[in-house]
C-alpha cells in the first residue's frame, strides 16, 4: 500500500486535474499493456505522487515524456539505460514498466535478464555495452573515467551522451519518487531480484 493518498479525479483540484488530463490523454497511454490508471481513476506509478505537488510533478512528467517519445537516442539504448537505472534503486515498479517496454523497443529477454542480474548483456553490441558500462558506473562510482566516456561519445556523440545523463537523472527521480511512497505493483505482479 502506498504511502500517499490516491488522487482521483472527483478529489482533484484544477491544477492537479491538469496533469492528469496531460498524462492520460498523451503518448504513455498508447500501446500500453498495463493500465496508467487504477480502478479508482488515479494514476499509476510516480504520477499519482507527483500529483501532490502538480506544479513541480508536472514539469517532472513533461521531462518524461521528452525524454521517452522526443528524444534522439534510440529504444533500445534509452530502456536498456533505464532498466540499470530500476536494477541499482531497486526500483520494482520501474523494473516492472520498463522491462516490457525494454521488449518492445527491440531489448531480448536475456539482455532484460541479464541486466536483471547486475550483467552486461551478453548479446550486447558495442554502443549497447559501452552504454551500459556508462550507466553503471555513473550510477555506482558517481563520476566517469576517461575511457567510459570516450566509449560512449565516440559512438553516440555529444547530443546523445547529454541526452543519455538526463535520462539517468530523471529516472533515478523516477525511482526515489517510487520507492519513497512504496507504489505498489498491480495486482498479481512481482519483481524477483
Amino acid at each position: 500500500m502506498s504511502r500517499i493518498p490516491e488522487l482521483t479525479p472527483a478529489t482533484m483540484n484544477p491544477e492537479q486535474r491538469r496533469m492528469y488530463d496531460s498524462i492520460v490523454g498523451g503518448k504513455r497511454v498508447q500501446g500500453r499493456s498495463a493500465s496508467l490508471t487504477t480502478e479508482a481513476g488515479g494514476l499509476r506509478g510516480p504520477f499519482n505522487p507527483w500529483l501532490h505537488t502538480p506544479k513541480i510533478g508536472d514539469a517532472a512528467q513533461a521531462v518524461g515524456d521528452l525524454l521517452r517519445f522526443h528524444g534522439e537516442l534510440p529504444g533500445t539504448l534509452r530502456e536498456l539505460a533505464i532498466l540499470v537505472v530500476a536494477r541499482h534503486w531497486r526500483s520494482e515498479y520501474e523494473w516492472f514498466a520498463h522491462a516490457r517496454i525494454g521488449l518492445k523497443e527491440g531489448m531480448s529477454e536475456q539482455a532484460v535478464a541479464d541486466i536483471k542480474q547486475k550483467r552486461c548483456p551478453a548479446d550486447a553490441t558495442d554502443t549497447e555495452r559501452a552504454v551500459y558500462t556508462f550507466s553503471r558506473e555513473l550510477l555506482e562510482q558517481h563520476h566517469l573515467d576517461d575511457a567510459t566516456y570516450s566509449a560512449v561519445h565516440q559512438l553516440i556523440g555529444d547530443s546523445q551522451t547529454a541526452e543519455l545523463v538526463c535520462l539517468l537523472g530523471y529516472y533515478g527521480l523516477v525511482s526515489m519518487t517510487l520507492n519513497t511512497f512504496q507504489v505498489a505493483l498491480p495486482d498479481g505482479e512481482s519483481v524477483d531480484w
